[in-house]
């Protein structure tokens, strides 16, 4: 094979690589603190973005796509964009989270205490105010221990202006006891109890912040030592 022959031929083979990466899976590396004991900080994990649909990217540019769009299950590991409704924009220019999907669309979760969270309900952990995971075309109840958390949901992912009066939600300087949200949202945990980057802090993850579930790790390095351990960690 002459010269042009093997330049072709990693031409090719980098344009494979290229759009496997940028069309089937993709590489993400565990931030921060680490999601303890299940997954490490500096983890490199293989996402499938497929998993939930196909998400197009530069939806900052051309909007928000996604093909064969599917729901998430509950206890996937998923790759996700931040959602900061303080802060809403286009998700593919948000920062990538890595966190479990503690709760579907329709789901209640229960809060407790120094911002722990279930979706079963323990008196004895103090988790006992219920919170009802939006469900597109969902009507729920205003309550005064979570009429922040949606109106914030409202004003920042549902394009809505709202403001909270007496522990009350107001449209319209109107006080309504239900809202109608028009998107599906998520609730997602760490499994490090001291890495509050989720739900916990972010509040519900919509639909269209999700990137794709972790299939595997595929290497990892505890700062510039690699972890032999970890190599090619099964399916999660």
């Amino acid at each position: 094979m002459g010269k042009k022959g093997f330049l072709f031929g990693l031409l090719v083979a980098l344009l494979l690589v290229g759009v496997v990466h940028f069309f089937v899976f993709t590489l993400v590396t565990v931030p921060g603190q680490g999601e303890e004991p299940t997954l490490l900080s500096g983890d490199r994990v293989v996402v499938n973005r497929w998993s939930y649909g196909f998400r197009t990217p530069y939806a900052s540019r051309w909007g928000y796509r996604r093909w064969r769009s599917r729901m998430a299950h509950h206890n996937d590991w998923v790759v996700y964009n931040a959602s900061l409704p303080s802060r809403a924009t286009s998700p593919d220019t948000m920062q990538l989270c890595v966190g479990r999907c503690l709760a579907l669309p329709g789901d209640t979760v229960w809060m407790g205490a120094h911002g722990r969270v279930s979706r079963y309900r323990s008196y004895a952990s103090g988790q006992i105010w219920p919170i009802v995971v939006p469900a597109k075309g969902s009507y729920i109840r205003m309550n005064p221990w979570n009429v922040q958390l949606y109106a914030a949901t409202i004003n920042g992912l549902e394009g809505g202006q709202v403001s909270v009066q007496d522990d009350s939600l107001c449209v319209k300087g109107r006080k309504v006891a239900y809202y109608c949200f028009s998107r599906n949202y998520y609730w997602m945990t760490s499994s490090n109890e001291e890495n509050v980057n989720d739900s916990r802090m972010m509040g519900f993850i919509p639909e269209t912040h999700l990137l794709g579930k972790i299939e595997l790790v595929l290497y990892s390095f505890d700062g510039y030592r690699p972890r032999w351990n970890r190599l090619f960690r099964p399916r999660l």
